[in-house]
């Protein structure tokens, strides 16, 4: 794909529209892929931090720029036209709950979320925090897998 990481937290892109407008040019342009009848994007590692919550409202999930309707439009127009979300991470990521709650939105409406991570310290492995995979908002379940000292493998049936 020829490109690069755009911002690895919420700080980098909190009020940042000039990097938020970038961001979603990167998307439309260099981002989405096919594989076969598949619409994909891939959203790498902390990007997914253009998706807030808010805590006080169950940690419902939103576009972090509220103000810049124009690009929130523009973000959910792109996901309305996916199928598929491949979210490559560094390392797992921390507050799960408020992961989960992204993981929801953007598999929502019929769409397929995949993220996978490497292993720490923390995070041995067979960790069940290396990957997810959401359909339609919620949790997949693997049709198989393998873990072994190296790797986890799952394979899952998409229509």
């Amino acid at each position: 794909m020829f490109t690069n990481q755009f911002f690895a937290s919420s700080k980098e892109i909190e009020g940042n529209e000039l990097l938020c407008e970038h961001f979603i040019d990167e998307l439309e342009n260099k981002r989405c892929f096919r594989v076969k009848s598949k619409k994909c994007l891939a959203l790498q590692c902390g990007e997914i931090n253009i998706i807030k919550n808010i805590q006080k409202e169950s940690n419902r999930s939103v576009f972090r720029l509220q103000n810049r309707r124009d690009l929130e439009k523009r973000f959910f127009d792109l996901l309305n036209n996916t199928d598929l979300i491949l979210n490559p991470i560094h390392t797992p990521m921390g507050n799960q709950g408020k992961m989960e709650k992204r993981r929801e939105l953007l598999s929502s409406n019929k769409r397929y979320y995949f993220s996978t991570s490497n292993s720490d310290e923390k995070h041995l492995i067979d960790s069940s925090s290396l990957q997810y995979s959401f359909y339609d908002g919620i949790r997949l379940n693997s049709t198989s897998q393998e873990i072994n000292k190296d790797a986890q493998i799952r394979i899952f049936d998409i229509d």
